[in-house]
C-alpha cells in the first residue's frame, strides 16, 4: 500500500508541476497574441495604458496557477487517510490529535 501511496503523491505533484506550467504558457500565449495584433498587424505605438493590459494577463495566469494546484489535493487526502485506516486495522497504535 505504501507504494501505491508514493506513486499516487508522485502523481499529485507531477500534477501541481503541470498547472505551472499552464499558467505560464496561458500567460505568454496571451502576452504574445496582444503584442503581436496591436504592434506588428495593427502597427499601433506603446501607450502606458497597454502596462493594465499586461498586469491583466499576470492575473489570469495567477488564476489559473490557483485553480491548478489544488486538483490532486483531494486525491492525496484520499489516500492518506484510507492509508492511515488501513495501518489502524493492523492493531497499531494510533494517536489522537487533540484538535480532533
Amino acid at each position: 500500500m505504501s507504494v501505491c501511496l508514493s506513486v499516487c503523491l508522485l502523481y499529485t505533484a507531477r500534477s501541481a508541476g503541470t498547472g505551472t506550467a499552464i499558467a505560464l504558457l496561458t500567460v505568454l500565449i496571451l502576452m504574445l497574441n496582444f503584442s503581436i495584433t496591436t504592434f506588428v498587424i495593427q502597427s499601433e505605438p506603446w501607450h502606458m495604458d497597454y502596462i493594465k493590459r499586461f498586469i491583466k494577463f499576470f492575473i489570469i495566469g495567477v488564476t489559473v496557477l490557483v485553480v491548478a494546484v489544488p486538483e490532486g489535493l483531494p486525491l492525496a487526502v484520499t489516500l492518506a487517510l484510507a492509508y492511515s485506516v488501513r495501518v489502524a486495522n493492523n492493531n497499531t497504535y494510533v494517536l489522537l490529535a487533540a484538535s480532533l
